[in-house]
Order: structure tokens, then C-alpha cells, then sequence
């Protein structure tokens, strides 16, 4: 990753609350966006985003996960059921608003995926890339 990319890119990421982490020429972000507790299981919804710059194409290639991790007793073992421990990490599948929308009938947050998108281009931009989401 060019480091004029790195200077917009990464300062910007860090605003946005989240977790940043280099991996060879990829940046990868990640943000807990809510947490939900039941009983006695955790889960929590989880955005990832992976930043790939193609140098030769000037072009960022950004994937974008929102992701369902959770830990803990299932809720529906009633009396006398069996309990198990189930540990979830589930990818959604359908576009990114599909899965904003489904997951917020679950959980509560307040995250603005089209301003984040929005800011991302602007970022890449400004750097002279352009931007190509992959899914």
C-alpha cells in the first residue's frame, strides 16, 4: 500500500472506533457494532472490512463483512432439555443493507453504512485510487 494512501487511510479508520490491523500490503478493520446478552450467551455483530490496494490499477478493493460472533448457552433448552455450548460465526450472505437490516432485528446500533462508504471513497480519492467493493 502506497504510504500516501496509508496517511488518509488509516487515521480515518481510527476515527471511526474500531480496531486497525496491517497484514502484508492489506488493512483490515474491524468493529464491534453492538453486543447482546441473553441468559447466559453473548453475541455480538461485528463489521470487517479488508482493504486490498492494486497499485497498478490505482484501485482499492474493499470487502465488507458484518459477521455474528457469539459464545455461551443457547436460550431455548427449557426444563429438562439438553444444554449445549455452540460458539457462531456466521457470514451473511445477500448485499451488505440486506444484512444491516436483518441483523438490527436483533440488536440495537446506531451505524451508518452508506456515511462509512461514503468516507472510504473520499479517502481512496484523495489518494488518487479509485474504489471497487467486493463481496
Amino acid at each position: 500500500m502506497s504510504a500516501n494512501l496509508k496517511q488518509i487511510l488509516i487515521p480515518w479508520l481510527l476515527e471511526q472506533g474500531g480496531e486497525v490491523r496491517e497484514k502484508g500490503e492489506e488493512v483490515l478493520f474491524e468493529k464491534v457494532l453492538a453486543t447482546r446478552t441473553v441468559f447466559f450467551a453473548r453475541r455480538k455483530a461485528v463489521l470487517r472490512v479488508r482493504l486490498r490496494p492494486k497499485e497498478t490499477k490505482k484501485e482499492l478493493e474493499v470487502t465488507i463483512e458484518l459477521v455474528e460472533k457469539g459464545f455461551g448457552l443457547p436460550s431455548d433448552t427449557g426444563i429438562g432439555g439438553m444444554v449445549e455450548v455452540f460458539k457462531t460465526t456466521r457470514k451473511r450472505l445477500g448485499r451488505i443493507t440486506e444484512r444491516f437490516a436483518l441483523l438490527s432485528q436483533r440488536y440495537q446500533f446506531s451505524f451508518d453504512y452508506t456515511a462509512f462508504s461514503r468516507g472510504l471513497e473520499e479517502c481512496a480519492k484523495s489518494a488518487g485510487y479509485t474504489v471497487r467493493y467486493v463481496m
